[in-house]
C-alpha cells in the first residue's frame, strides 16, 4: 500500500514543477544539456500519456487523494469535529394555497317522523267584552304552531282576535278576542312529541 504521505510529497513536487520553465534543452547531437533537477521532471512529465493534457500530474494527485480521503485523514491525524449545536427554528413559511373542494360526502339516514297532537279549547265570548284564553299541549310534547277562531260569523256583529301566540313556556296556545255579540272563541295548538 502507497503511503499517503510520500503520494502527497510527490504531489507537490509534480504541481511545483508544472509551471517550471519548458523542457530540457539538446545539444546538436542529441545529448541533454546540464539541466536542473526541475527542467528534467517536466521532462519526465513531457512523457506523459499522450493526448497533449497538461494537467494530468495534477489530474492524477487529485484522484487519489479522493479515492483514499480516509486513509489520508488517518495518517495525517485528521479527525472530524464533533458535531456543532442546532441552530434556531426558521420563521414559519407562507400560507400554501387553499386545497380542492372535497367530494360530496352521503346521504344521511332518513328521519324518524314525530307524531303531531291538535288540542283545542273553546271558551266563552261575552258581548262587549274582552275575553282570553289557552290550549295546552300534552305531557311530552311541545307546541310547534297553534290558532285561534270566533264561532259566530254573523255579518252584523263585529268581532276580532287580537292576541294569537305561543304560551311563553312553549307548551300551549294562547289566544284573545272581543265581539259585539255573545260568541265563541276555539284556540287550537300544534303540539309535537318530544322523543
Amino acid at each position: 500500500m502507497k503511503n499517503p504521505l510520500l503520494v502527497i510529497a510527490a504531489a507537490a513536487v509534480c504541481l511545483a514543477t508544472a509551471s517550471g520553465p519548458a523542457l530540457a534543452q539538446t545539444t546538436d547531437s542529441g545529448t541533454e544539456t546540464p539541466a536542473t533537477a526541475n527542467s528534467r521532471t517536466v521532462t519526465e512529465k513531457a512523457a506523459a500519456p499522450k493526448g497533449g493534457d497538461d494537467n494530468w500530474c495534477a489530474k492524477c494527485v487529485k484522484t487519489y487523494i479522493k479515492n483514499n480521503k480516509n486513509e489520508i485523514k488517518e495518517t495525517l491525524g485528521v479527525k472530524d469535529g464533533k458535531d456543532g449545536i442546532a441552530g434556531p427554528a426558521g420563521p414559519a413559511g407562507p400560507a400554501g394555497p387553499a386545497g380542492p373542494a372535497g367530494p360530496a360526502g352521503p346521504a344521511g339516514a332518513k328521519g324518524v317522523a314525530k307524531e303531531s297532537v291538535i288540542v283545542t279549547n273553546e271558551i266563552d265570548v261575552p258581548a262587549n267584552t274582552a275575553s282570553q284564553g289557552k290550549a295546552f299541549c300534552p305531557a311530552g310534547t311541545t307546541v310547534t304552531g297553534g290558532g285561534a277562531f270566533i264561532s259566530d260569523g254573523s255579518l252584523s256583529a263585529q268581532h276580532s282576535v287580537y292576541r294569537n301566540n305561543p304560551t311563553d313556556d312553549a307548551k300551549g296556545w294562547n289566544a284573545a278576542a272581543r265581539s259585539t255579540i255573545d260568541n265563541k272563541m276555539t284556540i287550537y295548538a300544534v303540539c309535537q312529541s318530544l322523543s
